[in-house]
C-alpha cells in the first residue's frame, strides 16, 4: 500500500527533492518553463499567503520520496475550487502512487466542503500525454487548453518602436503607464479592478472558474512574495480618458529561470476593444522590460486556443506556437 504523508515544509532537503521529481516531469515538454523555479515554489509552501492556502502531501518508497501532491485551496474566491497537481518520479510510476496522492487530495477537498478540483499539465502540439490519461481514467474531463508560444526577444525587438508609430492615432487619449515592481499607490484600485475582472472577460472553455476578488491587500501580498523569492512583474496599465481602467498587461521575469521572461494576464475591457490597445499595451511592457532586463531572451505566453484576439496580437508580435497547456476538472 502506498505510504502517503503530510510534507514537514521546515525539511529544505525534502522539498528541494520533490520540487526536483516536478521540474523532470514538467522536462518533458522542454519548449516551455512551466514548473516554477526552485525559489518561487519553495515560498508556495513556507510562506503566508492571504489568498490561498496551499498544502503538500508525499508519496513514499522503501522510505525514499517517488511523488508528490499539491493542493491549493482559494480563500476569497472560488470556494469550491481545489487545484492540484500530482507528480511521481520515473522510477515509481505505475505502482499506485499517484492515484494514492491524488485519492488523498480529494479526501481533503471533501472534509473541506469544496467539490471542483482543477488541475494543469504541458504536452506537445499534438500529443496525448500520459498526465492526461491518468486525470480522465479518474473522472477529470479536458475543459480547456491554451497553446503556449514562445517569442526570440533579438529577433523582434527592433520591430516594436516601429509598431508603436504605426499605430499612432489609433488608442489617443488613453493614458499607459507603466512599472516595475510595487504597483504605484495611483494605479492600486484601477489594477485590482482589472484583474479582478479578467476571469469574467477571457475565454474558458468549460472551465467552472469564477471572478478572482483583488484588493489592495491581495495584490501587496503577491509583490511581497515575488520580491522575496526574486521575481519582478513588469506591468503596463492603460486608462482611459474618463479616467476608468481600460486594460492591463504583466510580464513575470524570474531569477530562477535566468534569460527567460513570462507573460501573465492581459486584458482589455468592453467598450475599450477596437483601438489596438491590447498591442500598443504589450509592446510598450516589452519595451521596458528589456529595458530594465536586458539579459531576457525569450519570452513565453499561453492564450486559450479560442481567444482569437489575443492570438493574433502575439502572432504579430512574431510569438510561435510550441506547445499546449491542458486544464482539466472533475466535480467530485
Amino acid at each position: 500500500m502506498p505510504d502517503i504523508r503530510e510534507v514537514d515544509l521546515t525539511d529544505e532537503v525534502l522539498l528541494r527533492r520533490l520540487w526536483e521529481i516536478g521540474a523532470e516531469a514538467d522536462a518533458e515538454v522542454p519548449a516551455v518553463h512551466d514548473h516554477p523555479s526552485w525559489t518561487s515554489w519553495w515560498a508556495r509552501f513556507t510562506r503566508r499567503e492571504v489568498s490561498a492556502e496551499r498544502r503538500l502531501l508525499a508519496a513514499y518508497d522503501e522510505g525514499r520520496p517517488a511523488g508528490y501532491a499539491e493542493a491549493s485551496f482559494p480563500l476569497l474566491d472560488n470556494p469550491r475550487l481545489v487545484e492540484v497537481g500530482v507528480y511521481v518520479a520515473w522510477g515509481a510510476r505505475r505502482q499506485g502512487h499517484g492515484s494514492a496522492l491524488l485519492g488523498a487530495v480529494v479526501h481533503d477537498a471533501r472534509r473541506a466542503d469544496r467539490n471542483l478540483l482543477m488541475a494543469g499539465l504541458s504536452t506537445g502540439i499534438d500529443d496525448i500525454p500520459v498526465g492526461q490519461l491518468f486525470a480522465e481514467a479518474r473522472g477529470f474531463t479536458l475543459a480547456q487548453y491554451d497553446v503556449e508560444k514562445t517569442l526570440d526577444v533579438a529577433a523582434h525587438r527592433a520591430s516594436w518602436p516601429v509598431m508603436l508609430d504605426d499605430m499612432a492615432g489609433r488608442s489617443d487619449g488613453y493614458e499607459v503607464d507603466t512599472w516595475v515592481g510595487p504597483t504605484p499607490e495611483r494605479h492600486i484600485a484601477a489594477l485590482c479592478a482589472l484583474m479582478s475582472a479578467f476571469n469574467g472577460e477571457i475565454p474558458l472553455g468549460e472551465l467552472d472558474l469564477e471572478d478572482e476578488y483583488w484588493d489592495e491587500a491581495r495584490l501587496r501580498d503577491q509583490e511581497r512574495r515575488r520580491l522575496e523569492t526574486g521575481r519582478h512583474g513588469c506591468v503596463s496599465i492603460a486608462i482611459a480618458p474618463d479616467g476608468t481602467p481600460a486594460g492591463y498587461t504583466e510580464i513575470v521575469v524570474d531569477d530562477g529561470w535566468p534569460g527567460i521572461a513570462f507573460q501573465e494576464g492581459t486584458l482589455v475591457v468592453p467598450g475599450h476593444r477596437g483601438r489596438r490597445l491590447g498591442l500598443r499595451l504589450k509592446l510598450i511592457n516589452q519595451l521596458r522590460m528589456v529595458r530594465d532586463f536586458p539579459d531576457v531572451g525569450t519570452i513565453e505566453a499561453g492564450n486559450a486556443a479560442d481567444n482569437d484576439h489575443m492570438n493574433a496580437v502575439n502572432e504579430v508580435l512574431g510569438f510561435r506556437p510550441v506547445a499546449r497547456w491542458l486544464e482539466l476538472q472533475r466535480r467530485l
